[in-house]
Formats: structure tokens, C-alpha cells, sequence
């Protein structure tokens, strides 16, 4: 009885620590599956907010560049603003000028029109514009550091803008070929146009090679037309210029414009043709 007593106990003391040792193997592997679970979880609540945090980036980022181009195009547009009213100051001397001269008087009220109205049009864009970059800038904590830069940048190519178009205008004035040529007219024989094309070249960027680099049909008459009318000449000037009446001037703008039309596709018809040449 003894014998079979200590056999019994034996085998309940094995029982119990393979019973223990189950438990403790049921727990380990809960464990694990509790922690897998965790981490899969973690891992998950990760991805969702690197998912999120990319897509804001994103939107940032989008909002951003809609603000550059803004600020890009409103600095374009008042550039354009501030030229268009000091050409408009001009075209009010040459309108008083020209009063007697109905045609050409009809020419300058129209471009003076067309300026005014082009102005108008670029006032209420900037004012869209602006709409716009206050929307964007409200969503956005802080304007970027980039976009700070640009604005300052934008503000001096502005200041290096007009100050290259007055700079232009000083030198017109001191070449003494333009300058005779702007202050006191004359008919132009071939020679004197090669010193013409120099002077304007030299001071307006090579006018005349990107002119036929855009536009390579133009003829050399045409060439010389536009030349005339980038020295900012009126009809009457540039008819003594090229000896034909100025009558006979609108008619060869005319000509010119529908040419230029025909062969650049960014020029728009209802622009002026001195509009387009004072801007290239």
C-alpha cells in the first residue's frame, strides 16, 4: 500500500508541474499575442498619422505654390499697371499735340483706352489674387520662410524694373544719334539706320535680334518700324522718319499687327501693337 501510495503521489507531483507547465506556456503565448497585437496597433496608428501628416504636407505645400504664383502674378501685373500709367501720361501730351489730326488723334484715344481698360482688368485680377493668398496664408500657421524671401524678391525686381525702364529712358537721351533722332526727325536712308539698330540694341537688350528670334518673318521694314515705335515715337515723327504720310503709318501698324498675329500666337489681336512693342 505504501509502494502504491508513493507511486501515486509521484505521478499527481508530475501531473501538477506539466499542468503548470501548460499554464505557464498558455500564458507566454497570450503575452505574445497580446504584444504582437500591440505593436500591430502602434504600427498602424503610426502609418494613419505619417499617412495624415504627408497629406497635410501636401496640402501646405499645395497652398504655398498657389500663394508664389499670386504673389508672382500680382507682381507682374502691377509692374504692368505702373508702365501702362506712365505711357498713359504720354499718350494724354501726344493727344494734345495731335488734336488737329483726326486719324491719328482716333489711334491714340484707342490705345489710351485699351490701357485704361487693361489696367482696370489687371486691378480687379490682383484683387481676386489677393483674396486668394489671404484664404491660403489663413490656413496655414505661419507664412514660410521661402515665401517670405520671394516677396522680397518681388519687391526688388520691381524696384530693378522701373528703375531699368527710367534708366533706358536716360539713355536715349544722351545717345546722340537716338536723341536727334526723337527730338528732331528726319528722314532715314540706310546708313543711319545701321546706327539706329546699334543704339537701340546696345541700350534695349539687343531689341532687334530678339525681335526676329521671336518672330523671324518680320521684314526689314517692319524691323524698322518697330524700332521707331520702341523709342516711343508718335505718328507724326515716325512718318517724317521713314518719309511716308502718318496716315499711311496707322495703315503700316495695322499691316504689322496682323502679321505678328499671324505668326506668335501669344499676341493677342485686341492688344496694340505699341503696347506689345513698349513691353518686348
Amino acid at each position: 500500500m505504501a509502494e502504491v501510495q508513493e507511486k501515486y503521489n509521484q505521478q499527481k507531483l508530475i501531473n501538477e508541474r506539466n499542468q503548470l507547465k501548460i499554464e505557464k506556456d498558455r500564458n507566454t503565448r497570450n503575452a505574445l499575442i497580446v504584444l504582437i497585437v500591440f505593436i500591430c496597433a502602434i504600427a498602424i496608428l503610426i502609418y494613419n498619422s505619417q499617412r495624415k501628416l504627408m497629406k497635410k504636407e501636401r496640402i501646405i505645400q499645395r497652398k504655398e505654390e498657389e500663394i508664389r504664383r499670386s504673389m508672382m502674378q500680382i507682381s507682374e501685373n502691377e509692374t504692368t499697371i505702373r508702365y501702362n500709367r506712365l505711357k498713359m501720361q504720354e499718350l494724354t501730351a501726344q493727344i494734345e499735340i495731335n488734336k488737329d489730326m483726326q486719324e491719328q488723334l482716333e489711334e491714340l484715344n484707342r490705345t489710351y483706352t485699351e490701357m485704361q481698360q487693361q489696367n482696370e482688368a489687371l486691378a480687379c485680377e490682383n484683387q481676386t489674387l489677393q483674396e486668394n493668398i489671404t484664404q491660403y496664408s489663413s490656413t496655414l500657421n505661419a507664412q514660410s520662410e521661402e515665401l517670405k524671401r520671394l516677396s522680397e524678391l518681388i519687391t526688388e525686381n520691381q524696384r530693378l524694373h522701373d528703375r531699368e525702364r527710367t534708366l533706358a529712358k536716360q539713355l536715349v537721351k544722351k545717345d546722340k544719334v537716338l536723341n536727334s533722332l526723337t527730338t528732331a526727325p528726319k528722314y532715314i536712308d540706310a546708313v543711319q539706320w545701321r546706327e539706329i539698330e546699334e543704339a537701340i540694341n546696345s541700350i534695349f537688350d539687343n531689341f532687334t535680334e530678339r525681335l526676329l528670334k521671336k518672330i523671324p518673318a518680320l521684314t526689314e521694314y517692319e524691323v524698322h518700324l518697330c524700332c521707331l515705335i520702341k523709342l516711343n515715337m508718335n505718328n507724326t515723327h515716325i512718318a517724317t522718319s521713314l518719309g511716308i504720310s502718318p496716315a499711311s503709318v496707322s495703315k503700316q501698324k495695322y499691316r504689322l499687327k496682323e502679321h505678328i498675329a499671324q505668326q506668335n500666337e501669344a499676341f493677342k489681336r485686341n492688344q496694340t501693337l505699341d503696347l506689345w512693342v513698349w513691353d518686348f
